[in-house]
């Protein structure tokens, strides 16, 4: 078959001598398995790729789902096509951005779970409550969960001595909790058996189905946990914060974008927590393991924060120092603690030979000579 070749010069169309070269399926996949040999790669009997240069890693060749959905979405029919460049059309730009970036994300999910394989599924972490674990977990929280016969509370079991760690110092004194992440509401009235009657308990989520839980003793305000003026005007109801609970999306930017808003209004002294951060380790929810970006390295960040007035010169300052006291990490849990701190000094008490030694060093970065 000829193959017409458009001349701008002319404005005409010639014959052109490069014929169109037909392939049977046979020929493409010899030039496939050549250009594969060529490559230094080789198929394993999965129909993966060895790449050489991925330590021994398997990458898929083809990975269908995700073909059918970029062909779909670079590919579009022409009704969707048309949809996409008429300005007149329903669907508005704000619209097909938002879910532009959603496919965006679901094609980096695939792609970090095809590089660092399947986590475990959630489901298999569930169990039923026995006499056995309940001989496992004492204290005042574990009390109240185990005996709940009220609304649903569903908690990790290895998060109930961490409460009562963190949490035991609050107890029968007015703080002002404010809750992301309301479920099925049981969460609000364990707070309230555990932390007592003077505390001011808010709830938040994003799911209009979790208004009818909203009552006198924990009040539910619906909206998203990365919406700033949202988070704002809660606060402003609540008047003050001393901690947080996000137990909200688990995404990783939602989880930043509440922290960076709610952080500077949490009062001195106040708590930060945010759980189920195993969810870093997932791609669905924006994670993977050393990914930057989630929740885990970010906060591993602010520990490197916390220590900056080690690694430069005059740093040590009272305007430089940072507000964050304390970072925990503990199995699925990170607790930030907030305190304004003082420039670090080196300092000498009691006496030696007969002399007092009170003077104070101030921490320096060593000079060389």
């Amino acid at each position: 078959m000829t193959v017409l070749r458009f001349c701008r010069s002319s404005g005409r169309a010639t014959p052109s001598r490069r014929r169109d070269k037909i392939e049977t399926p046979r020929i493409q996949q010899t030039r496939q398995e050549s250009h594969l040999k060529s490559a230094g790669s080789c198929p394993n009997n999965r129909g993966q790729l060895y790449d050489p240069r991925s330590n021994g890693r398997p990458r898929l060749a083809k990975d269908r789902s995700l073909i059918k959905i970029l062909k779909r979405t670079l590919r579009p029919s022409n009704e969707n096509w048309g949809r996409v460049c008429d300005p007149t059309a329903a669907m508005s730009n704000k619209r097909r951005t938002f879910e532009m970036k959603s496919f965006l994300k679901r094609i980096e999910a695939k792609l970090w779970t095809i590089r660092l394989g399947e986590p475990p599924c959630y489901t298999s972490f569930r169990a039923t409550v026995t006499d056995k674990l309940r001989r496992n977990y004492t204290g005042k929280a574990a009390s109240i969960f185990f005996e709940n016969r009220g609304r649903i509370i569903h908690k990790w079991l290895h998060y109930l001595p961490i409460y009562d760690s963190l949490l035991g110092c609050y107890r029968q004194a007015d703080v002002r909790v404010l809750e992301i992440g309301v479920s099925k509401g049981g969460s609000l009235d364990m707070w309230r058996k555990f932390l007592g009657d003077r505390a001011t308990i808010f709830g938040v989520d994003n799911n209009p189905e979790c208004a009818p839980l909203d009552t006198q003793t924990g009040p539910v305000r619906i909206g998203s946990q990365d919406d700033v003026d949202f988070l704002l005007s809660v606060v402003k109801e609540m008047g003050g914060l001393d901690i947080v609970l996000d137990d909200g999306s688990h995404i990783a930017c939602h989880q930043r974008a509440s922290f960076e808003t709610l952080w500077p209004l949490i009062s001195e002294g106040g708590l930060y927590i945010v759980e189920d951060t195993h969810t870093a380790y997932w791609p669905q929810f924006e994670g993977g393991l050393r990914r930057r970006g989630t929740i885990i390295e970010y906060f591993k960040n602010k520990v490197d924060h916390m220590h900056k007035h080690y690694q430069a010169g005059g740093s040590n300052t009272p305007e430089a120092m940072t507000d964050i006291e304390s970072v925990q990490f503990f199995d699925s849990i990170i607790a930030i603690r907030k305190r304004k701190q003082f420039p670090r000094y080196t300092v000498m008490t009691g006496e030696t030979d007969g002399e007092k030694q009170t003077n104070a060093v101030m921490l320096e970065t060593p000079r060389c000579s």
